[in-house]
């Protein structure tokens, strides 16, 4: 039986490989094939990188701070790119109560709504008449492992004053003209009660 010289077949590619001869038969059927093997230069080339895969990030387009009046209504937003199949949730940190995911709801506080825009990429929470009790920590999170989040703080400011001045009243509203300024409520007041400040 003829075996191919490993050598002369060395020389026909410049010497880059190397044919090992294999003295088994493998697969039975007579002939005995050499094996290639790379040549040791070419040993130490490290292997290429792995793909880079990228997942959900926050684009920083919304504020992260945000103040208001109790009364008011309060806006959280985030906006997620390349979500991909990841859930968004809104998070209060007071009481790590998951207040909506997927853009739903999922508290009994009927001031509270979550809606999402037709592409995925915008996720908003309303609180509406914002209480002092609901200023804190909200958290814009992602499901991915380990969890993103984008933080918003809320501060809601007491706006209740009382009024030691004159009263003068409107079909709509009263308003109070003190020493601090002018402070009104939008609906009719007795001289006796706490007035609202006007904005």
């Amino acid at each position: 039986m003829e075996i191919r010289d490993p050598a002369s077949s060395s020389r026909h590619n410049g010497g880059a490989n190397h044919f090992v001869e294999d003295d088994e038969d493998d697969d039975g059927d007579g002939l005995v094939w050499p094996t290639l093997s790379l040549s040791p230069r070419f040993q130490h080339i490290p292997p290429p990188p792995p793909p880079i895969i990228y997942g959900p990030f926050f684009e920083p387009e919304f504020p992260t701070n945000i103040s208001v009046l109790a009364g008011q209504t309060v806006l959280l937003q985030c906006r997620v790119m390349d979500l991909g199949d990841r859930v968004v949730s809104w998070v209060r940190q007071s009481d790590l109560a998951i207040l909506a995911s997927g853009g739903v709801s999922h508290t009994s506080d009927n001031r509270i709504t979550a809606s999402a825009d037709e592409t995925l990429t915008d996720w908003e929470l309303q609180i509406a008449e914002a209480q002092t009790k609901d200023s804190g920590l909200y958290e814009c999170q992602v499901n991915t492992e380990p969890k993103i989040n984008w933080p918003v703080t809320v501060h809601v400011e007491d706006n209740t004053y009382a009024c030691s001045a004159a009263v003068i009243f409107t079909s709509r509203r009263a308003i109070c003209q003190d020493n601090g300024g002018t402070w009104a409520h939008l609906m009719r007041v007795r001289r006796s009660q706490q007035m609202r400040k006007w904005k």
